[in-house]
């Protein structure tokens, strides 16, 4: 509750109030944290989720009402305007922010296989603001109440033990960067003189930016998700802005950190000589074979030929100079 009053920037009391009618009226349910006693965890109901589509619905219609007579242009400055002043806010009003609250779901002490050759641990944090289909970490998109949450202290100490072995670390999700906390994880990782790169799907382009700006990681790995046209429906919402996603992608276009894309292949309405052209002129694009499709959010997803596969490759090929098809 007190992170939702300084995210939203209201009153705790009017949050307490609000949040228990909704608990009365079933849209959702409060549990004990496990992690923090003094804490209380909160969690939507099947009511809340089956009524979701129509708020989103008359939201929508609601701003194309406002917008109507709008210059498009003008509005999206001034959002974007509001944005950079709503998060600059936020970061004032966090003096000191409790590194033990992330949520790390998982974590993988050694691995060869997550950041270039280099010998690394992998921390997954819980929480993410989409829904893909195709994703196979449906565990750390949709957690449940008897989430259990691995101790912050702990993988740092572990992390300082090994740090003499290990070169880096590699943060992914979910999405990281949905936590405030994951700045001050990044902060304790490179005092101990590792590497880090951070897996993300680049919507929250301000806070990737600040990461960037404040050096906390040396690499950047974006999860691509499809061609502009059919973004919403890849990553399983109704609607999706890009503008924070564009931004992403010409940043890194001007190489301010090393990155890497990555697109999970499957079936799917996916325009990939418009991926290709949205794409053009970064370095390097992943091409990753999907090889479970039951473990995915959507169990419906299939996978590619090898055929398929080659000729979405030949057709990124004329638009990206490294297309590397990957595990």
């Amino acid at each position: 509750l007190n992170r939702l009053a300084q995210d939203g920037g209201f009153d705790k009391g009017s949050i307490t109030k609000a949040i228990y009618k909704l608990e009365e009226n079933g849209f959702v349910h409060i549990v004990d944290s496990k992690k923090d006693k003094r804490a209380k965890e909160l969690y939507t109901t099947q009511k809340t989720r089956d009524l979701m589509p129509s708020l989103y619905q008359i939201r929508q219609e609601y701003l194309n009402y406002l917008t109507k007579d709008t210059d498009m242009a003008a509005f999206d400055t001034y959002q974007e305007v509001l944005s950079h002043i709503l998060e600059k806010a936020k970061e004032y009003s966090k003096t000191t922010i409790d590194i033990n609250n992330l949520q790390v779901c998982d974590f993988k002490p050694l691995s060869f296989n997550d950041y270039d050759d280099l010998s690394c641990s992998v921390i997954y944090t819980g929480g993410c603001n989409f829904r893909c289909g195709h994703c196979t970490n449906k565990n750390l998109v949709f957690l449940s109440s008897t989430q259990k949450y691995k101790s912050v202290k702990e993988i740092i100490d572990y992390l300082t033990r090994r740090s003499g072995m290990l070169q880096g670390v590699c943060i992914k999700g979910g999405e990281p960067l949905l936590h405030d906390g994951v700045f001050q994880l990044l902060k304790e990782i490179k005092a101990l003189g590792l590497n880090v790169k951070l897996s993300t799907n680049g919507s929250l382009f301000e806070k990737l930016k600040q990461a960037v700006d404040l050096e906390l990681i040396d690499k950047v790995e974006i999860n691509i998700m499809g061609s502009r046209d059919v973004y919403a429906a890849c990553i399983g919402l109704d609607e999706f802005d890009l503008s924070g996603l564009n931004r992403t992608i010409e940043y890194l276009k001007k190489d301010v950190i090393d990155y890497e894309f990555s697109l999970l292949l499957r079936k799917s309405e996916i325009d990939y000589d418009d991926l290709g052209l949205w794409l053009k002129g970064i370095k390097k694009l992943n091409l990753i074979r999907l090889k479970k499709s039951d473990s995915c959010i959507d169990t419906n997803i299939s996978m590619l030929s090898e055929d398929e596969i080659n000729g979405i490759k030949a057709v990124l090929d004329k638009y990206i100079d490294n297309v590397v098809i990957g595990d």
